[in-house]
Formats: C-alpha cells, structure tokens, sequence
C-alpha cells in the first residue's frame, strides 16, 4: 500500500505531510523517474514490517537542477532508498531511523548513481547495520555535518560492498 504514488510528472512538491501506519509492506512515498523536484517537511512513521519511507526510482535534478530532500522526519524499516539512475540529489536536514530488518537509514543503490550533497542529518540504525550504504565509494560527491550512529557492533558505512568501521577509515 502505498501514501502517494508518483510516477514520471516532473517538478513535484511534496511538503508538510503526516504518514503513518503499522501494516506490513508500506511504502509512504513511491516516486519514480521525477526530474526537478522538492520533498520537504514531510513526517513519517511506519511501524510494520519491510517498510519504506520513501522509495526513489531513479530520480534526478533535470534541467530545472533541483533535487530537494529536506527536513523530512522518517521512521521505517528501510528509511530511503535511492535507486540506480539518482544523479544530483541534496540530501539535508534529515531524520532517519532504520527500525527494522534492512538496517540502513539511507540507502544508494547503483555504481552510476550520486548524492551531490548529504549535509546535517541523522543518520540511525537501531538493529545491527551500517548507517550508511552506498553502491560505489564515488557516489557520495559532498558531505558534512552529518551524524551517523549504526546498529551495535556493526560498520559506520558500507560503500562498493567494503565496510568502513570509522570515519578516519572512510575518508582515507
């Protein structure tokens, strides 16, 4: 079940909204193949099993070069989760939590994909799991201020399948 399903319409907006629910197999927000969009201010809380907060299908800055994720507050099994074909996202000012069985709160997938900036977020895994996974070691192109707190016992970042304990190891 789906919050809102978007699918191809560019320059979207979605702003100041409450998601909840503790059902199974949610998905709060579901985009696919957006360019130019802003996603800010939204609240979500699903408490169910395999979860999503937002599901990004292949989104991008496009010709207008905004791609906003921003002060969103976000509580799932698998927070966000960007798929192959992200390019050019800012990534800021973000809660996320990772509750649940795929422990990343922020997740990257695809050697050609990037965050073009990840500033000033919470990053949380409260089960064993890094708090941050990215397809390629590349694909973060700017970062700072972020905190990152992974499951007990686990890695700080996973980046191209190579886990990295510390950030002095990550940046290195």
């Amino acid at each position: 079940a789906y919050g809102l399903r978007l699918s191809q319409p560019d320059g979207i907006q979605i702003t100041g909204n409450v998601f909840s629910g503790s059902a199974a197999n949610l998905q709060a927000i579901l985009t696919a193949y957006n360019q130019g969009f802003t996603i800010t201010g939204n609240q979500i809380g699903l408490t169910g099993g395999s979860s999503y907060g937002m599901y990004m299908d292949g989104p991008d800055a496009g010709t207008s070069g905004v791609a906003l994720l921003a002060n969103n507050f976000i509580r799932a099994d698998r927070p966000v989760l960007l798929t192959s074909g992200t390019t050019g996202i800012r990534v800021v000012h973000n809660t996320l939590y990772a509750r649940g069985d795929t422990p990343a709160p922020l997740t990257l997938v695809g050697s050609s994909s990037n965050i073009a900036e990840l500033t000033n977020n919470i990053l949380l895994s409260a089960v064993s799991g890094p708090a941050l996974v990215l397809g390629d070691a590349a694909n973060l192109l700017a970062s700072d201020g972020n905190v990152l707190y992974p499951g007990a016992g686990s890695v700080l970042v996973e980046a191209g399948g190579t886990p990295y304990a510390t950030l002095d190891a990550w940046q290195a």
